[in-house]
């Protein structure tokens, strides 16, 4: 399980840019009337930078899962601190 992590991770960045590009920026154009400057923002950016941007967003929950895996951990450990009184 370990070992698919990160892949679907990369899977989620990459369907997020496919829904977004086609469906999400289409629905948000229309529903803020701002037009082509929404609608194309992906050939504005570039194709390639929006989709590695996407990629790399969804990689990152990726590679915490498989970090925290490796070092026991199930889930991130916070640790609370009252704050420093001069």
């Amino acid at each position: 399980m370990v070992s698919l992590v990160i892949p679907a991770g990369t899977a989620y960045g990459l369907a997020v840019f496919v829904v977004a590009s086609f469906f999400g920026l289409p629905i948000v154009a229309k529903l803020t009337a701002s037009g082509p400057t929404i609608t194309k923002m992906t050939k504005m950016v570039g194709w390639s930078g929006f989709a590695v941007e996407h990629l790399m967003v969804g990689t990152e929950p990726g590679l915490l899962r498989f970090a925290l895996s490796c070092s026991g951990q199930t889930e991130p450990q916070l640790e609370l601190r009252s704050p420093v009184v001069a």
